[in-house]
């Protein structure tokens, strides 16, 4: 999809294949690192929540939550300001902070990891189908204790803060290396009464380490004794809001509000491309579209019947854009694990794309773009390589694209290529595909061939 290219490639020569091997993956699946942006649980809300305050909920709640994905808004709301109190970072990775003003709207009863229900305060948007909010440090798990940030700066092991904080219930993220050593994240976001009218915030991000071993199946891993690499504390104290405050209410918005801003901002973003790519952009970015509904009719679209423009702007803005607009691409021309709503290509449509492609990389201006161009005709046609040297220069174009069962692995081994000569390079370049693939360029009629006119 496209923004998954990780790797910031040098010019020297280079492999990239995917960061995430089956191994990891399995991993991963293992450890159960994943997010979940949906706090309700399978039941459906064919209305808006009902109205509650948050302390007396709390009262009846001692005896026995309501059902798992019964879903309150609050009244008032919750709002507090979350600054980092406690920061271990011998790799330099965070910067200084910048405080969040948070408004929490919403209460949900969700399942735990353990089957057990618990209370969640959130800051939650409505939508008429369902609730969404964005994970992490915007949804917190209501607890009776929390630690205190000095027992959290003594931690050492992951297994420290599951003692502390307990199972991990925020977002992950989690990669390898060749040493077989797996990095990952842990997170943990809670809040407690603090007296009558306060609310303790706290977020606890950890990023920790571990060697490997493969047992039957699936990889193990020593999660107990994964070591603590980075700790981020994050603390605040919420109170009730103030209805009747104008500058509370700009201060700390709803996630309708921080919604209807981004989207705004998005709009202008796009209005920069021109069309048709501003549509493929768009529908790759419609909101809710979990199943990327839009963007998958849109490419099932391009396949039927492919626009030259299209892929002369994505070539183009690839200067600039260059992972966003190889991965629409490579969507388009093959789309790695496609869903089985996506049309299959065609032959003839499939030749005036690669035609449309091979026209295109005329719009490269710089190395990266040109060696991505060419690697995705190599990926159109299942894999291969192109080397060559291109005349009158020093310029050697070496790539590769080999495809394996988790996508295509690249090779980068150009030497010369600049943007001072990048212009001859591409001529020739779009010769030697031109002849590669003569045979998806319409046969010339004896009328052309006779006027001179035969490409």
């Amino acid at each position: 999809m496209p923004g998954s290219k990780t790797a910031k490639r040098s010019r020297s020569s280079r492999v990239i294949t995917r960061p995430l091997t089956k191994f990891l993956r399995a991993l991963l699946l293992t450890v159960a690192l994943t997010e979940s942006s949906d706090l309700r649980g399978e039941e459906s809300l064919p209305e808006r929540p009902t109205k509650t305050n948050l302390f007396a909920f709390l009262d009846v709640a001692k005896r026995a939550l309501p059902r798992v994905g019964t879903t309150l808004e609050l009244k008032p709301h919750w709002v507090g300001t979350v600054k980092r109190v406690y920061l271990r970072d011998q790799k330099g990775v965070y910067r200084a902070d910048t405080p969040e003003d948070i408004r929490f709207t919403h209460l949900v009863v969700q399942q735990d990891e353990q089957g057990d229900k618990r209370l969640v305060i959130a800051r939650l948007r409505w939508d008429p189908d369902t609730l969404l909010t964005s994970a992490g440090r915007y949804a917190a798990a209501l607890r009776e204790n929390l630690p205190s940030v000095d027992d959290l700066a003594k931690v050492a092991r992951l297994g420290d803060l599951f003692g502390l904080c307990g199972p991990q219930h925020g977002g992950t993220d989690g990669w390898g290396d060749l040493s077989g050593t797996i990095y990952w994240t842990e997170e943990w976001t809670s809040i407690s009464p603090v007296g009558d009218d306060r609310l303790r915030y706290l977020n606890v991000l950890a990023h920790v380490s571990g060697p490997v071993t493969k047992g039957g199946k699936l990889p193990r891993l020593d999660r107990t004794n994964a070591a603590v690499d980075i700790l981020v504390v994050r603390e605040g104290v919420f109170r009730c809001a103030d209805p009747n405050s104008a500058e509370e209410r700009k201060r700390f918005l709803t996630a309708e509000e921080i919604f209807a801003c981004n989207q705004a901002e998005r709009d202008r973003e796009r209005a920069k491309y021109p069309k048709p790519l501003r549509g493929l952009i768009e529908a790759s970015e419609k909101p809710d579209d979990w199943e990327m509904a839009a963007y998958i009719d849109t490419i099932n679209h391009i396949r039927t019947n492919p626009d030259p423009l299209l892929f002369q702007q994505l070539v183009s803005w690839m200067n600039e854009k260059e992972v966003e607009m190889s991965g629409h691409l490579e969507d388009i021309l093959f789309f790695d694990d496609p869903p089985p709503e996506l049309q299959p290509w065609k032959k003839g449509p499939r030749q005036a794309a690669l035609r449309a492609l091979i026209e295109a990389i005329s719009a490269a201006r710089n190395p990266d773009c040109l060696e991505e161009a060419l690697l995705a005709v190599l990926m159109a046609d299942g894999g291969g390589k192109l080397k060559f040297q291109v005349p009158g220069t020093d310029v050697t174009i070496d790539l590769a694209a080999k495809k394996r069962s988790d996508g295509f692995e690249k090779t980068y081994a150009c030497a010369g290529l600049s943007e001072t000569n990048i212009v001859q390079v591409v001529g020739h370049c779009q010769a030697v595909l031109k002849k590669k693939h003569a045979e998806i360029w319409p046969k010339p009629t004896p009328s052309q061939s006779s006027n001179g006119t035969q490409r």
